[in-house]
């Protein structure tokens, strides 16, 4: 269910893009994103209900030779919070981390994402899951 999900979100990146924003180029291969996220996806596997895992790193790396400005990083849902150091301007070979816990709500699998919007027109998105219990 996860790979499905993480394709749906793909999907949509791909569809977006090809839009321009802010005056940026317009990317036309929306794998030419100038930013590398290490790793994609994070499954905290089961954890009880209310309770907060320990947290759980992705690393953001500008694999280009031109700084990147990074607008912001939202988590979504309630279940995943997320702390970074990845604001402003991310210089050419230089790395960030965002930095994630998880605490279900409910039982049952829980997905969100964690959205990197750069001044790109292709945002990364960190996929999360996780299963209260």
């Amino acid at each position: 269910m996860l790979r499905a999900w993480l394709a749906m979100i793909c999907l949509c990146s791909v569809i977006g893009a090809g839009r321009q924003q802010d005056g940026a180029a317009a990317v036309k291969d929306p794998s030419s994103s100038p930013l590398e996220l290490v790793p994609g996806e994070i499954d905290f596997g089961t954890q009880p209900v209310a309770a907060t895992s320990p947290p759980k790193t992705a690393t953001v790396v500008n694999r280009s030779s031109q700084t990147v400005t990074i607008r912001d990083v939202t988590a979504s849902g309630i279940d995943f919070s997320e702390s970074d150091n990845c604001h402003g301007r991310l210089a050419a070979g230089a790395r960030c981390t965002i930095t994630v816990t998880f605490t279900p709500a409910s039982t049952g699998s829980r997905l969100g994402t964690v959205l990197i919007a750069t001044d790109f027109p292709r945002s990364l998105f960190l996929v999360l899951a996780g299963t209260g219990e």
